[in-house]
């Protein structure tokens, strides 16, 4: 990486003079190189035809605005045949053609978008005596190259939501170098999309002049409705009773929960009084003992990545008398060729929802504004 010089190309650039005021820098500078390439035919030449000003806005320095007046050439194009016979020298290392800032501060500017967005990065900007518009950090965005990417040998997907239940996304992420490769809209609610259409056209048929979307709106909490449990029976309330301190003392025996949970620890991971109270638990009932067995033997095989026990594990629990064990079997049985994936591979979605995470924090801290082309150059710009 070069080292930063005061002026952004100085192999092309000679410093004249400074003038400082209270708010900002110019520096005067005139370019060096005695002859230029025509920009159409790339012949070069050293006829000069005449001298122009250009004044560009530079890196600030200690909170000040640098500006550079820079004295630049035209030149005459030294091919007859060529459709441009007068040009301006290019000087791409510093400004671009028709640009009002330096290469240098564009880059920066870009940078300071992808990293905080249009109203946050505005901020960052003011506060080093600089400015731009929220739009223009975002148009920056925009313009930004994207960077080829290989084909992944190891891709991770996952969804997410741009509105919740209504507009969804998918993240395509490269596991072996832990970078998002891209960003998928995806529409899932098509079908209720579909029946909504087929109500309106019915009842539109039948005389109603609204419009499609005052239907789903009011399709929108029948459907909710359907989910809605049901209300607890109203309890009349008891006389209160006089507590015996006794019985406070007592310690509450664990919930089945908890005592499930404890099933899938390791041995070491539990306490001691857990580890007991486990064996009299297993003491006492045949039936539990079997379930924390196969559990035991599930969540070693999950572990330690011992996808080729699955097999023997199944017909283990097929063979044994807990009901909810065999359901649970069943349902990887379903999708036998991932569950043994994952329990036999080093990779795991737990990478992509990070990406997913992140994601999330960017389209927050969009603010809604840029829509889905800035947030998927934001996501893939870590790439």
């Amino acid at each position: 990486m070069a080292s930063p010089t005061l002026l952004p190309d100085p192999t092309c650039l000679h410093l004249n003079l400074l003038e400082a005021s209270d708010t900002a820098i110019t520096a005067i500078v005139t370019t060096t190189s005695p002859e230029a390439e025509c920009p159409l035919c790339h012949g070069r030449t050293a006829r000069i035809h005449s001298r122009y000003v250009r004044q560009v806005a530079d890196l600030p320095w200690m909170g000040c605005a640098v500006r550079l007046e820079l004295h630049v050439r035209r030149f005459f194009c030294s091919n007859q045949q060529c459709a441009r016979q007068i040009f301006t020298e290019r000087l791409p290392r510093v400004v671009a053609p028709y640009a009002r800032r330096t290469t240098r501060l564009t880059d920066l500017f870009t940078l300071i978008g992808f990293a905080l967005g249009g109203e946050a990065g505005k901020q960052l900007v003011e506060g080093m005596g600089l400015q731009a518009s929220p739009d223009t950090l975002l148009r920056l965005i925009r313009r930004a190259p994207e960077a080829a990417l290989s084909t992944p040998r190891v891709l991770g997907v996952d969804d997410f939501s741009f509105r919740r239940g209504r507009i969804f996304g998918t993240i395509l992420v490269d596991l072996e170098k832990r970078i998002p490769v891209d960003l998928l809209p995806v529409k899932r609610d098509f079908a209720k999309s579909l029946l909504t259409a087929k109500m309106y056209r019915e009842i539109k048929e039948q005389g109603y002049t609204g419009s499609s979307t005052n239907v789903g709106r009011f399709l929108a909490p029948l459907r909710a409705s359907k989910g809605t449990p049901r209300s607890f029976k109203a309890v009349e309330p008891q006389p209160e009773t006089m507590i015996n301190p006794e019985e406070v003392k007592k310690k509450r025996p664990p919930t089945a929960l908890q005592v499930a949970r404890w099933m899938t620890f390791t041995k070491e991971q539990r306490l001691g009084w857990q580890n007991d109270f486990l064996t009299r638990l297993c003491q006492a009932d045949p039936l539990i003992a079997q379930t924390f067995d196969l559990m035991q033997e599930f969540a070693t095989m999950l572990r330690e990545r011992k996808g080729e026990r699955l097999d023997a594990w199944i017909a283990q629990v097929e063979a044994q008398e807990v009901a909810e064990l065999k359901s649970f079997a069943r349902g990887l049985q379903k999708d036998y060729d991932a569950v043994k994936a994952g329990l036999t591979l080093e990779w795991s979605n737990g990478q992509v929802e990070g990406q997913v995470h992140r994601l999330k924090l960017l389209k927050r801290q969009m603010y809604g504004r840029g829509g889905f082309e800035i947030l998927r150059k934001r996501v893939l710009q870590r790439a």
